[in-house]
């Protein structure tokens, strides 16, 4: 299939070559890690009812992990069902604590407070794993991804808004139609179109895709 495909769509993809997002960012040689982690460790508290006592536990879901991503670079964190990938990813993105050292574009993340983190969000941006309960049920396609440029891109008015938002589904293959639908009106796979939709239409310099 690879060296010789017949179907129009397979040789399609395989000649294609996305075109890299263009940022502010410097992606020369000698760049430091994009993303690192030191130490990153994610603990739970597992409290078991018996009789006339309870007992606690700890799960270790991220232990002591470090890792580096430099720009330009993709990096896949592979594990059985349960290993802690999604969680790392969320400690990873701040969206949930844990212990260690987060550094994204030579900015340190875990000392940051909500306030100061959320202007930098636009640079990193997350595909959840689930586009059933990653999506608002009350928001239209045009509404689920055009909040973020409202918030990131105030300057932008409605038109400009809508012409991003156009562009961008057209990229993941939905239609300018699309606008006006609700998430319940579309297959999984759909969902999951407009979830990446969300993410890159605010070109970060960071994308992760929680994967089951």
């Amino acid at each position: 299939m690879f060296k010789q495909p017949e179907q129009p769509y397979t040789q399609h993809l395989l000649n294609s070559q996305p075109e890299r997002i263009q940022t502010d960012y410097d992606y020369s040689a000698e760049s430091p890690p994009l993303l690192e982690g030191k130490q990153i460790r994610c603990y739970f508290t597992l409290k078991q009812k018996q009789f006339l006592k309870r007992n606690v536990s700890e799960l270790k879901a991220v232990d002591d992990v470090n890792l580096q991503l430099f720009p330009g670079e993709t990096v896949g964190i592979v594990g059985e069902s349960g290993s802690g990938k999604t969680t790392l990813g969320l400690c990873l993105l701040r969206l949930q604590n844990c212990t260690g050292l987060i550094q994204f574009a030579n900015q340190r993340l875990d000392q940051l407070p909500p306030r100061q983190l959320r202007p930098l969000r636009r640079h990193f941006q997350v595909v959840f794993q689930d586009p059933y309960s990653s999506l608002s049920p009350r928001q239209t396609v045009e509404q689920i991804i055009g909040e973020g440029l409202e918030i990131h891109f105030p300057e932008l008015n409605r038109y400009k808004r809508r012409k991003r938002i156009v562009s961008i589904l057209n990229e993941v293959g939905l239609e300018k139609n699309m606008l006006w639908r609700y998430p319940y009106q579309f297959s999984g796979g759909q969902r999951q179109r407009i979830a990446i939709a969300r993410a890159v239409i605010l070109e970060p310099q960071l994308l992760a895709i929680l994967s089951y």
